[in-house]
């Protein structure tokens, strides 16, 4: 057994250093979405149909070689190094549509890695969007900016002994905070603005979840854990939106977001951009219709073609196969928060947890709310 794991963590360890050298985000965030959703809102405004042409830069040569290599030279022998392997497939087919940046690959490999979108979950986020509208609180306080929201994530993350970890501060992201768990690192969005209660709500999702999940698997002894395999993200996403409304920090209005990513993404498979946009702003205002639908066609050149991104299902669909999962199997929790555990695991981990293998979790999302 203790060969087995020692096997396992040199591969992970690997096969993270690679990722960690590919960094597909800037290739896959357009580099003229201001000036395209200018123009966009323009037409818009006048009652005429645009569709964004985005433009990206290019990754390069060879970026995917040490990937292509590891998979070559591997073969598994243990079900956690099939799944090392089988993410390291489905990883590199990924890298490989951002060459393409062919939208019929983009929607394939995304239904692959997050599974098709059920009418049932449609009707959910419909249904929620028909709810009323929830007054929003007024925060006392001047809006807090990306630098010092980074600061304040720095103080936090240093005061509770993960110093290691930095908190940047990016130029062209989509996402207005998100965590590069392989380089021990996250990301602000430079111009961003957060209220008092949108920044809590941000360190218990980001910092909370994702941050801890990845520190609590380091600590165990087979630290694939750490990594997040395969279909992991409904999981981690869902926990993260669970422990939003678990603090009473998930307002009406960021669960109309997430309802939104739903239908955007669904309705991306067929339609355009601009028709989906129209759509969402049925529900939403055009700058938020704008970032949402951007996100769902992410990769995508020409955003006239039928197509999408759907990843952002995730989010509405986690928090509720999540809280479904735990209400009835409430012990699942440590796990769960014991690496980057996704629900279909949790039969493998139990096995874990068994053989002494599983430490309980340091870090829960409690100890950084304290700062």
């Amino acid at each position: 057994m203790d060969q087995d794991i020692e096997r396992t963590n040199r591969t992970a360890d690997q096969l993270e250093k690679i990722y960690r050298s590919i960094n597909s985000r800037p290739y896959t965030s357009p580099v003229n979405w201001l000036a395209e959703r200018e123009k966009l809102i323009s037409f818009w405004v006048n009652g005429s149909a645009y569709n964004p042409q985005f433009q990206y830069d290019s990754p390069p040569s060879n970026w995917t070689m040490e990937l292509e290599t590891y998979l070559q030279a591997n073969r598994p022998e243990s079900y956690w190094e099939q799944k090392l392997f089988e993410d390291a497939q489905q990883r590199l087919a990924r890298f490989r549509s951002i060459e393409t940046h062919d939208p019929k690959q983009v929607t394939e490999l995304s239904i692959e890695r997050y599974g098709a979108i059920p009418d049932a979950l449609i009707n959910s986020a419909y249904e929620l969007l028909d709810e009323t509208n929830e007054q929003n609180k007024n925060d006392q306080h001047e809006p807090i900016s990306a630098p010092e929201a980074a600061r304040i994530l720095s103080d936090a993350l240093n005061k509770i002994g993960l110093a290691r970890w930095n908190v940047v501060v990016e130029p062209r992201m989509a996402a207005k905070m998100n965590v590069r768990g392989a380089e021990q690192k996250i990301n602000i969005q430079a111009g961003a603005f957060f209220s008092e209660s949108q920044l809590a709500r941000l360190l218990v999702h980001e910092i909370g979840t994702h941050v801890f999940r990845y520190v609590n698997g380091q600590a165990n002894p087979l630290q694939i854990l750490r990594l997040g395999l395969l279909d992991y993200l409904a999981t981690e996403e869902g926990l993260a939106t669970y422990h939003e409304e678990r603090y009473g920090l998930l307002d009406l209005k960021t669960k109309r977001k997430y309802a939104l990513r739903v239908i955007a993404a669904f309705l991306s498979l067929k339609d355009s951009f601009y028709e989906v946009f129209t759509h969402l702003t049925q529900f939403t205002d055009p700058e938020e219709a704008f970032t949402i639908v951007t996100r769902v066609k992410r990769g995508i050149v020409d955003t006239s073609q039928a197509g999408a991104d759907i990843k952002d299902k995730v989010y509405f669909e986690g928090l509720r196969k999540v809280s479904e999962h735990l209400n009835k199997f409430p012990d699942d929790y440590p796990l769960l928060m014991s690496g980057k555990i996704s629900l279909q695991m949790l039969p493998h981990v139990r096995e874990l947890r068994q053989a002494g293998l599983i430490c309980e979790p340091r870090y829960l999302p409690d100890r950084i709310l304290d700062y």
